[in-house]
């Protein structure tokens, strides 16, 4: 351990930048081996762990930490927008811009299929068809529900409505029917100018047992499919014949077609269709068309 003299006391007080030296210098202590070089000139194997090092080696070392800063800066960053990102694409909040009385009750089917699917609430993991189908199972009125992004943890949701193509009125209610088939009670925004005459003579009761299930459905996949192949139907009757009979009336012809509703909508419709070209081809105007059994129809 070596000692400091009065002198050395004394000039370190009066010389502080040679006092710094000096006890640089103190470092080198007696049978000590110092390593590297304080020139850029001189390298070795070992110049990245020797003690001394040169300006060459220092701006090597400084260039290094600033690389690795700059990694770790732009890693932060990323991670900030992924979180950003991920938390711009959460909806935590469904709103709606319609203002008619059961809005509220959209929103409440929308938000029990999201609680009950939350990773859904990620917009890239929404399942928008089957989001429609849990919501048309409690309203069959709608055909659609879309959720829109509108900010952030907040999506407004636009409802697609289904266009009536004919109606059921049955005391006070009335169904409605869309061409895929669906029946549904809610009013639509268009009134359908086609309206079901009922001549069964059944009791109220089974009258809407028939409407609300497979019967007013097959009214109206058929309306759809003739509007479609032949044109527009101009009335829908139900016949005292049969619970399973369909009655229409196309708009070009004044003859009553019979249907079954047992029989698929499409394969009765091309029947008809071929059927009206024959007679157009024969220019016969019959009191009736039958095309209730399948490939064949008959006319009176």
């Amino acid at each position: 351990m070596g000692f400091i003299s009065r002198r050395q006391r004394t000039e370190a007080v009066r010389h502080p930048k040679q006092n710094t030296s000096a006890q640089a210098q103190a470092l080198f202590r007696r049978s000590r081996t110092l390593t590297g070089s304080v020139s850029s000139r001189i390298t070795a194997a070992t110049e990245a762990a020797a003690q001394l090092r040169s300006p060459r080696l220092k701006e090597h070392d400084l260039r290094a930490h600033r690389r690795k800063i700059s990694v770790i800066l732009m890693i932060s960053l990323s991670m900030t927008l992924i979180s950003l990102g991920v938390l711009r694409l959460y909806t935590a909040r469904i709103t709606t811009k319609y203002t008619f009385p059961d809005a509220q009750l959209y929103l409440e089917y929308v938000n029990d299929y999201l609680n009950t699917h939350p990773l859904e609430r990620l917009q890239p993991l929404l399942n928008a068809n089957e989001l429609t189908r849990y919501v048309n199972q409690k309203a069959p009125e709608v055909e659609a529900v879309v959720l829109q992004d509108s900010g952030f943890f907040t999506d407004t949701v636009t409802i697609k409505f289904r266009t009536a193509i004919a109606r059921w009125q049955l005391h006070n209610a009335t169904y409605y029917v869309d061409k895929s088939g669906v029946a549904f009670l809610r009013k639509p925004e268009l009134e359908p100018s086609l309206s079901v005459k009922d001549e069964s003579g059944l009791p109220l009761a089974m009258q809407q047992s028939v409407a609300s299930t497979k019967t007013l459905g097959f009214i109206g996949k058929t309306v759809g499919e003739l509007s479609n192949t032949v044109g527009p139907v101009k009335e829908v009757i139900i016949p005292p014949t049969s619970l399973k009979e369909i009655n229409v009336v196309l708009e070009k012809y004044p003859f009553r077609i019979r249907l079954h509703s047992d029989r698929e909508p499409i394969g009765q419709a091309t029947d008809i269709r071929n059927a009206l070209r024959f007679l157009d081809s024969k220019g016969v105007t019959p009191r009736y068309l039958d095309a209730r059994l399948e490939g064949k129809a008959f006319y009176r």
